[in-house]
């Protein structure tokens, strides 16, 4: 069950390994880092330093699964590898009042607060665009239940601003 192999200075473990709720298998010269199951969760913990989770394998993947809800398991993070990125499978929820930054410098921010929403740019002009060719930009709004296009403009006709609504007004000044 437990081979120690002096020449290659390992020691193999032939059959599984088990370890009672609450004892921990440790690493490190102080147990630094342990893993244990407390007979209902599992726990995996560093006491010192970073924790790094790498993998070495050449353009693969890191990948989290976690149940689907419906007995199955299914990935809802993922490290690419092979075309270094970052996957997302699932929606990503940030709570109330908690920011999501992005740049080197958190240059851009989003963020919902108090039932408001909010983009910033703090570091040069903010674009938003659309990138195909002749394709529209549309503001929308809930008009009282109702998705309406407030705001299209004309991708194939470049300063054209339509006001798609009747009665619609475009109010310059206070």
């Amino acid at each position: 069950y437990l081979k120690i192999e002096g020449s290659s200075e390992r020691i193999s473990v032939k059959k599984s390994l088990r370890s009672d709720d609450n004892i921990a298998i440790a690493a490190g010269t102080d147990g630094d880092l342990n893993m244990y199951h407390n007979g209902t969760n599992s726990f995996l913990e560093n006491w010192n330093g970073d924790l790094y989770i790498r993998n070495n394998s050449d353009d693969k993947d890191v990948i989290l699964q976690s149940d689907d809800g419906s007995g199955g398991t299914t990935e809802y993070f993922r490290l690419d590898g092979s075309s270094v990125r970052t996957h997302y499978s699932k929606d990503i929820g940030l709570a109330d009042s908690t920011n999501l930054y992005l740049g080197a410098g958190d240059d851009l921010r989003l963020v919902h607060i108090s039932g408001s929403n909010y983009v910033y740019g703090y570091n040069g002009p903010l674009y938003i665009g659309a990138v195909s060719t002749d394709q529209d930009i549309f503001f929308r709004i809930n008009d009282n239940g109702a998705d309406l296009t407030a705001i299209q403009i004309d991708g194939s006709d470049v300063g054209r601003v339509i006001l798609p609504n009747d009665n619609q007004k475009l109010t310059i000044g206070a």
